[in-house]
């Protein structure tokens, strides 16, 4: 258990520090390799920050910081055995890893990506809507009477209907 904690706690520090080093190329604005997206106006093109993206990337952080605290906390706990006073005590346990997955979760319920990195056109429908009647290219629609949701792809013609029993 104590390798598959460690390891857990690797990968996690991984992601920090690949997360850290495209921030720090980003602001610096120095990629690996320069290939520039031309715009309109000539200059080349670049994700913005906007506030959603802002949002998004500090629930991330708060988020990982959770789990690597977490991780932590695993890790230790079970370098003292089953038997080790880190392991017995239910009040570590209930804050440093119930404690910090709840604070994760919450954190991305709350500031949920599918919600913040929703694009719009400048008509203000979403992208992939159909621009004459701005209908999208996907619809969920919901019959009362007959207990399930169907989802249909118009473009594509696929059409997908799970049974779900009330």
């Amino acid at each position: 258990m104590l390798g598959g904690a460690a390891f857990q706690l690797a990968i996690i520090v991984s992601y920090i520090l690949l997360g850290a080093e495209f921030f720090i190329r980003y602001i610096r604005h120095a990629p690996l390799k320069w290939k520039p997206l031309p715009r309109a106006n000539g200059e080349a093109a670049r994700g913005l920050l906007d506030k959603r993206m802002r949002i998004l990337i500090i629930s991330l952080v708060f988020s990982t910081t959770c789990l690597f605290i977490r991780s932590v906390y695993r890790t230790v706990e079970l370098v003292g055995g089953f038997t080790g006073k880190v392991f017995k005590t239910e009040v570590y346990f209930n804050a440093l890893d119930g404690g910090m997955v709840i604070l994760a979760m919450f954190t991305l319920n709350l500031a949920h990506p599918g919600l913040l990195l929703k694009q719009q056109v400048a008509s203000g429908t979403p992208l992939g809507a159909d621009a004459e009647n701005g209908t999208s290219d996907a619809t969920v629609s919901l019959f009362s009477s007959q207990s399930k949701f169907d989802l249909e792809l118009p473009r594509t013609g696929l059409r997908f209907t799970p049974y779900l029993p009330l």
